[in-house]
C-alpha cells in the first residue's frame, strides 16, 4: 500500500539545489557544507525511510550521518568538474588554512595544500560513515538496506587516502 511522503524533505533538497545555483561563492565552513549535504543528501534517505514505513530514531540519526557523508564525497569526487566550470566548493576556512586559491583550483593546479583541503574534507565524510555504522545496529533490520550508499561512499574515500 501507498504511504504517503511528507512535502518537507522534498521541498528541503530543492530549496537547497536553488540555493546553489544562484550562490556562486564557496561556502564559508565545513559546517555549511555539511549542511548542504545534510539539505540534499539526507534529506533524500529521510524520505526513504518514510516510503519504508520506518520511524525510528536510530535510523534517521543514521541516515542524517550517511547522507552528510555521501553528500561530501559526491562534491569531492565532482571536484574537478566543478572547478572546470569555476565552481569551488572548498569552504574558505579550509581555503585559508591550507593557503591555496581558488584560482590554483581553477587553473588545475595539484599541491599539497589542495590535497590536504582534499582530506580535511574527506576526513569529515569518513567520521559520518563511522558514526552511520555505529548507529546501524540499533536500528530496524528493514532500514538496514537503506543504508548500503555507504558501500560506494566508503570505497571512494578510502581510495583517495
Amino acid at each position: 500500500s501507498a504511504r504517503p511522503l511528507s512535502r518537507y524533505w522534498l521541498q528541503r533538497v530543492i530549496t537547497a539545489r536553488e540555493e546553489d545555483l544562484v550562490e556562486t561563492g564557496p561556502p564559508n565552513t565545513l559546517a555549511d557544507l555539511e549542511a548542504y549535504a545534510e539539505s540534499t543528501q539526507s534529506a533524500l534517505l529521510y524520505l526513504q525511510l518514510e516510503a519504508a514505513g520506518i520511524k525510528d530514531k536510530n535510523a534517521d540519526h543514521a541516515a542524517s550521518h550517511l547522507g552528510k557523508a555521501v553528500g561530501l564525497a559526491t562534491l569531492l569526487r565532482g571536484m574537478p568538474h566543478h572547478a572546470q566550470a569555476r565552481r569551488c566548493y572548498y569552504p574558505v576556512e579550509l581555503l585559508a588554512k591550507h593557503k591555496f586559491s581558488q584560482e590554483d583550483l581553477y587553473a588545475g593546479k595539484s599541491s599539497d595544500a589542495l590535497k590536504d583541503a582534499t582530506l580535511s574534507i574527506a576526513g569529515a565524510a569518513k567520521a559520518h560513515l563511522d558514526e552511520a555504522r555505529a548507529l546501524c545496529a540499533a536500528m530496524p533490520a528493514e532500514a538496514r538496506p537503506l543504508m548500503l550508499g555507504a558501500i560506494p561512499c566508503r570505497l571512494f574515500l578510502d581510495a583517495l587516502q
